[in-house]
């Protein structure tokens, strides 16, 4: 069912299914698979990760301010270079959101292809 084999109790229980507007911080210009690993795929030799539900999900956020705030407060962002503006839908997975940073956690169904998932923009940060 998932993109990859959770901890136990992940996704959280109020991770839901929506349709919604997400932008999504890119390495380039142009979007690739590898800009969609999860911090779990991207540092499989970290123990913590391999039982904390967040490190499972992609970071998504709820505007493109949001987003670049996001790159300006991490260091590991800082190198990204553009935003991509996503939608995902209930095919894609379950999400959970956070108001306070309008950040998405968004779990993906084993079913989610990233060749079936092309931007609806791009913009330079």
């Amino acid at each position: 069912m998932w993109k990859n084999e959770l901890p136990s109790g992940c996704p959280p229980k109020n991770a839901i299914e929506q349709k919604v507007e997400v932008y999504r911080v890119l390495n380039n210009s142009e979007p690739e698979e590898t800009d969609f690993q999860n911090y779990y795929q991207l540092y499989p030799e970290n123990i913590r990760y391999k039982s904390l539900c967040k490190a499972y999900a992609l970071s998504f956020y709820d505007s493109i301010e949001n987003a670049i705030s996001a790159v300006e407060r991490s260091t590991t962002l800082q190198k990204c270079t553009h935003i991509g503006k996503y939608i995902i839908d209930n095919s894609h997975g379950v999400c959970e959101f956070k108001e306070s940073n309008g950040h998405y956690s968004v779990w993906l169904y084993d079913s989610w292809n990233y060749n079936n998932f092309p931007p609806v923009t791009i913009t330079p940060i």
